[in-house]
């Protein structure tokens, strides 16, 4: 009974949310053959707002935890990774402005392309191995500028939320690289809402955002302080089960209230 409810309301919430979205879509592409990439937090707000009506229409109320830890500088948010609609969270919730990456070919669909330039967003480049560390050195220049970089640090979705997938080596390297702070931001209950391992289901669900303290490049745990790749692979893992632990600890505070 519960997998009948969970797909016909993922029918009717895909069905509103898509046609909010191609309208929405519509009107920001008109609007941003008038505007240049300095205009790019006003379209990225108006992301923000398109992202807190994906989860109004989910009725999926959002707490965050943890805001006096926020860093209004510049800095790389890392972020657990466990449904696609962490993008739609962070975006609409997480209170601060900030740029995503996004792989090269993004970039070339016609408009598409275009807005996201304009929004500032990042071009990557995983092929070519110049042209990613060409995108990096791009990647630090906008942070400098005092602007702010996620990153998913395990690289995809992972189907256990409870336990994150290993940070993929070279994670941070626009941390490393920049010495910029590193602010962890925890998401949960969104795997509960749209699962990775469970097609055409979802429900609503409360979602959790825990903010947590910055780790800036004097912290012994910022890779900017690795003396070697294996040194900071093992950053990487502690930084890993600090994050892990933290989700532990909301899941089972909220599971215990249920």
């Amino acid at each position: 009974m519960k997998r009948i409810l969970a797909f016909f309301f993922w029918v009717i919430w895909m069905t509103l949310y898509n046609t909010i979205t191609f309208s929405s879509a519509a009107i920001a592409l008109v609007i941003s053959i008038f505007l240049t990439e300095k205009h790019g937090f006003y379209l990225r707000y108006a992301v923000k707002i398109w992202s807190k009506v994906g989860f109004i229409t989910a009725f999926c109320p959002v707490t965050i935890i943890g805001k006096e830890n926020m860093v209004n500088e510049p800095s790389v948010i890392i972020a657990n990774h466990q449904s696609t609609l962490d993008i739609l969270i962070l975006s609409g919730y997480l209170p601060l402005d900030f740029l995503f990456f996004s792989k090269k070919e993004v970039f070339f669909i016609p408009f598409v392309g275009q807005l996201m330039k304009k929004m500032g967003y990042v071009s990557v480049d995983r092929k070519n191995p110049k042209k990613a560390a060409s995108s990096i050195r791009n990647a630090i220049e906008k942070i400098r500028l005092n602007n702010r970089v996620l990153v998913f640090p395990e690289g995809t979705r992972s189907d256990t939320p409870s336990d994150f997938l290993p940070f993929k080596p070279g994670s941070l390297i626009i941390a490393r690289m920049g010495k910029v702070p590193i602010l962890p931001v925890v998401i949960y209950g969104t795997s509960k809402i749209l699962p990775v391992n469970k097609s055409f289901y979802m429900l609503p669900n409360k979602a959790v955002i825990s903010i947590m303290k910055p780790i800036h490049a004097d912290d012994p745990l910022h890779p900017a302080n690795a003396k070697s790749i294996q040194e900071e692979d093992q950053l990487l893992d502690e930084l890993r089960k600090k994050m892990n632990l933290v989700y532990k600890n909301l899941e089972n505070e909220l599971e215990k209230k249920r």
